[in-house]
């Protein structure tokens, strides 16, 4: 596994951190099997795992994570762009991972955050990947992290030396979309955003990016102005790669590996792509809509 898994220990102080136990997580997953099963439009998942990461993910409150589920269910069925057609191994999923990608490091923090580094690797290619593409794979990695990866939360590095006019003119049209993925579809507790080689051309990106997201996770914004290298100040020096001062090894392999990983489940994202809500059965919302929170999330994806 290129991932490695959360210690028992970080498990249970994650666990503590909700007053919550072991036997309090079993009872929840049972429960929320028997809500699935009451539920006309979702799937009737039965993948403890799974169910245990929609509870981190929720922060172990059963009404947030019901309401993940079911966002994450929905978008499955209103977004085929995304969720279907997703074999990591053909060829437009591999050329996104080779131009820029999010990489997790194999580690996890010894307070059970997951550090991962988004990267350009490639900034003189001409065969450039699709928006939809470059959205589809890192929904891939997402929901490998969703079915494997038990976390207290993330910090990302995001590294824009490479970036480019080319790279923003791809990112924008995806850019409300991506958050409304990652604010209610797979919401992550994100402990740091750290933004190295900050360029002038990038800044009215990140502040409309910072426009999308509540002030608290804005307010984790920093501006990283010392050398990469110089991120072993505040970050473990035995998770951060070579390139950035550490002593893991270089992204560029560690993204290779991690590539790997995602390949592996290849069976997996093939038998799981019909999974998704049937709308046609979804109860209506108590405001009259059928597409989840505050009857925006629909509008906002399909933007």
């Amino acid at each position: 596994m290129y991932l490695e898994r959360c210690t028992n220990e970080q498990l249970q102080e994650i666990y503590n951190d909700f007053q919550a136990t072991e036997e309090s997580i079993k009872n929840d997953i049972q429960y929320l099997i028997e809500w699935l099963e009451k539920q006309p439009h979702l799937p009737k998942i039965k993948d403890e795992e799974m169910l245990t990461n929609f509870l981190l993910r929720g922060k172990l409150s059963l009404e947030k994570t019901k309401k993940i589920i079911d966002n994450y269910y929905t978008a499955r069925a209103i977004m085929p762009d995304i969720f279907e057609d997703r074999d990591p191994c053909q060829k437009e999923i591999e050329d996104v991972y080779k131009y820029a990608s999010y990489v997790p490091m194999p580690k996890l923090t010894s307070d059970g955050y997951r550090i991962v580094i988004f990267r350009i690797f490639d900034p003189e290619t001409t065969n450039l990947p699709t928006p939809e593409n470059i959205m589809k794979a890192t929904q891939i990695g997402l929901d490998i992290s969703l079915k494997l990866d038990k976390f207290r939360g993330m910090t990302v590095i995001y590294d824009l030396e490479n970036t480019s006019m080319t790279f923003i003119s791809l990112l924008l049209p995806m850019l409300k979309k991506f958050f409304a993925l990652g604010n209610k579809v797979t919401p992550i507790h994100y402990n740091k955003f750290y933004i190295l080689h900050l360029k002038p051309a990038v800044e009215p990106l990140i502040e409309f990016a910072r426009g999308l997201v509540k002030k608290e996770l804005a307010d984790r914004v920093v501006f990283w102005k010392k050398s990469p290298t110089d991120l072993v100040e505040v970050l473990p020096k035995d998770i951060l790669p070579i390139n950035y001062g550490g002593t893991e090894r270089p992204l560029e392999e560690l993204r290779d590996l991690w590539c790997e990983q995602i390949k592996m489940y290849r069976e997996w994202f093939e038998s799981e792509k019909h999974i998704k809500a049937d709308l046609a059965k979804r109860p209506l919302d108590s405001d009259g809509t059928q597409y989840g929170i505050d009857g925006s999330f629909r509008k906002l994806c399909l933007d």
